[in-house]
């Protein structure tokens, strides 16, 4: 299959086996028919060249690790992303789904270097006991790249993190439960005050609750009856938690 432009660093399977992802330095995310070799999906994103790539158990996402720390899903049906990337902290080296899909393993490369040599010059890593190349790669011009990690880090993550809550147009600073653990308020650089329900993170209804200036903190009252904000605007609101 002639999947790529560019080096292809990471392919999996599904579990029925009937299709095969892949990712590349090229920037693209491919899903192909196994039987056929057609072409299914092709994905052009532009954000970075991906490490690692999974189906979900029931084959209907894809999930993606970028050298540059996002994590991306994308539905296999459609092409569409499922929900926004979210941060893993370094290169995102190898990522699976176990058991029934609930959960997510990925290796994070934290600590790492990467470097370019020319045909002429040696290619000097760090002792074997203190590091490991995880990528090398020669260019058409006989240029060579490679980095390494010294420190390589576990994580476990809910699949849940998949569909959480998107909606503030800028980043967010703050939020809380309420104190029945069922709603979550949110405050953020784009001035508002914003409530969600925590099992579903779909937005709550209710008057618009908004600052002049950044939104740096917010918190229910112990009883959940009332939200207090607090921001870039020198002003404490509080605000009736049902209506807002």
């Amino acid at each position: 299959i002639e999947a790529h432009k560019r080096a292809v660093n990471a392919i999996a399977f599904s579990l029925d086996g009937s299709r095969l992802a892949s990712t590349s330095e090229d920037e693209t995310i491919s899903m192909w028919d196994t039987h056929s070799g057609d072409l299914l999906i092709k994905l052009s994103l532009g954000a970075g060249h991906f490490c690692s790539v999974a189906f979900s158990p029931d084959g209907k996402s894809i999930l993606c690790g970028e050298w540059y720390g996002r994590i991306r899903a994308w539905n296999t049906e459609s092409g569409e992303s499922t929900g926004e990337p979210w941060e893993a902290g370094g290169p995102v080296l190898f990522l699976a789904y176990i058991h029934d899909g609930s959960t997510i393993v990925t290796a994070i490369a934290y600590e790492r270097d990467y470097k370019y040599s020319k045909p002429d010059e040696a290619v000097e890593l760090p002792p074997s006991s203190e590091a490991r190349c995880h990528y090398l790669g020669i260019d058409s011009d006989g240029d060579c790249r490679y980095s390494w990690a010294t420190q390589t880090t576990i994580q476990v993550w809910d699949a849940s993190v998949l569909t959480r809550t998107t909606g503030h147009s800028g980043i967010v600073f703050s939020v809380s439960f309420s104190p029945d653990g069922k709603r979550i308020v949110s405050g953020s650089g784009d001035q508002s005050v914003r409530v969600w329900e925590a099992e579903t993170g779909e937005p709550v209804r209710m008057a618009r609750m908004q600052h002049s200036g950044m939104v740096w903190f917010v918190t229910f009252s112990p009883d959940g009856k009332h939200i207090a904000s607090g921001g870039g605007d020198n002003v404490i609101r509080i605000w009736d938690a049902e209506p807002g």
